[in-house]
């Protein structure tokens, strides 16, 4: 496989309201064939290098780790309960606006797609036997990660020139290790005023996926008009597919209900029978 990388600008209808301090900000996607590959920054000339590497040490054993999580745990609900856990409300106008335009950029593509699109390629490419299992974040699970992320690290760093702190303010950088179809990168750009996103993605089938939804992030076409349905490309085989078995089942169970009233209606009643 060879390495692919694209990048963009956030722009389109209710892009300026939402990404208005975030001109800089942009998605890298890139397709990579194992370990080693090393990805081209897409803002600032940066790079990521993702490399393999062996553990130099033994595991933890079972036990440990269980104990080392359960320790964590509790220290967690101690320091939630001391400061109160604030919840984290999704109804705000913004969140609503990058919900919308989450909505629109991805609506045709949905998880069914996705998985469709690994499967095919695995058989494809007698992969079957790679670990793989396919799933999503969902919109809101990043939100709050992001959310609680900025607020509890998003400070100003002390005694530094100038100030520096994880997500304080935009910027940052954001990378998906098994970025599948890209949604949750377009998710996080939407909650984030990041300076660099990026995705890596080892099944090309999901890679030129990811590449259409980014198409419609880039080209502004989020208006969800019905008719501009028809026209995706590369992953619109699965798309269609995947509409077309859920015609299918919707069919299939009218006809089960319909079946049923009319076997119903085709038995002779017992009285009626008499009466003959």
């Amino acid at each position: 496989m060879t390495d692919k990388t694209m990048s963009f600008e956030p722009r389109g209808r209710d892009h300026e309201d939402l990404m208005s301090e975030s001109k800089e900000s942009a998605i890298n996607l890139a397709l990579i064939g194992g370990c080693g590959s090393t990805l081209g920054g897409a803002t600032h000339g940066s790079s990521a290098t993702f490399s393999g590497r062996s553990a130099t040490k033994t595991p933890p054993p079972v036990v440990a780790a269980i104990e080392r999580a359960n320790k964590m745990r509790e220290e967690e609900e101690r320091e939630r309960g001391e400061r109160g856990e604030e919840e984290i409300h999704f109804n705000t106008e913004r969140i609503r606006k990058a919900r919308n335009v989450y909505d629109n950029c991805t609506k045709l593509y949905s998880a069914a797609v996705g998985k469709r699109v690994a499967k095919r390629e695995r058989e494809e490419c007698e992969l079957e036997d790679l670990s793989f299992a396919y799933g999503e974040v969902s919109f809101e699970a990043v939100c709050q990660v992001i959310t609680k992320i900025v607020k509890k690290f998003g400070k100003e760093g002390e005694g530094t020139s100038p100030p520096e702190g994880i997500l304080q303010g935009k910027g940052g950088r954001y990378y998906d290790l098994g970025s599948g179809t890209g949604k949750t990168l377009i998710a996080a750009s939407m909650l984030h005023e990041f300076g660099y996103v990026c995705g890596v993605e080892y099944l090309e089938g999901l890679f030129n996926t990811s590449q259409e939804i980014v198409s419609k992030w880039e080209k502004g076409d989020l208006g969800g008009e019905e008719e501009e349905e028809e026209k995706e490309g590369g992953g619109e085989e699965e798309v269609k597919e995947v509409k077309e078995e859920e015609e299918e089942e919707d069919a299939k169970e009218d006809k089960n209900v319909k079946g049923g009233g009319e076997e119903e209606e085709g038995k002779v009643k017992p009285e009626e029978k008499n009466e003959g």
